[in-house]
């Protein structure tokens, strides 16, 4: 689950139902915001790393500032040269993974593509894939 901004109140809502939880072995999220401070639900998500342990990682992220426990630059540079996947301890392929991405349209675009390059296909109903997009304004 890849969020910018605020897009990660979409992802919190899914990770509050159980059936999210019973329905993947793992789940990761990656929140992408300028500044430290703008990382937000801390509270709750470490809550959820309390009662989900391996089941569960948060990969904060932040593009303008460097700082201890977060990821530096933007979602696609650290997907593109492996920090994202080697700090997630995953990696991303057709055989294991089903990406979700919201927040920002670039963000969406540049990842999406990157996916694409890697023979991901995005889902739809009548076609399953390995990734989902949301606009989040």
């Amino acid at each position: 689950m890849i969020a910018t901004g605020t897009a990660l109140g979409v992802y919190l809502s899914i990770l509050r139902t159980e059936k999210t939880w019973q329905r993947f072995r793992r789940l990761v999220l990656v929140h992408n915001v300028r500044t430290r401070d703008q990382l937000s639900y801390n509270e709750e998500i470490a809550a959820l790393q309390a009662t989900y342990g391996d089941h569960f990682h948060y990969l904060p992220i932040t593009s303008r500032d460097e700082s201890d426990g977060t990821l530096h630059g933007r979602i696609l540079a650290t997907l593109e040269d492996g920090r994202l996947e080697r700090q997630a301890g995953l990696k991303l392929t057709v055989d294991n993974s089903h990406v979700m991405l919201c927040g920002n349209m670039s963000m969406i675009r540049e990842v999406s593509e990157a996916l694409e390059s890697r023979g991901m296909r995005k889902h739809r109903k009548k076609e399953p894939g390995h990734f989902t997009t949301e606009k989040y304004h």
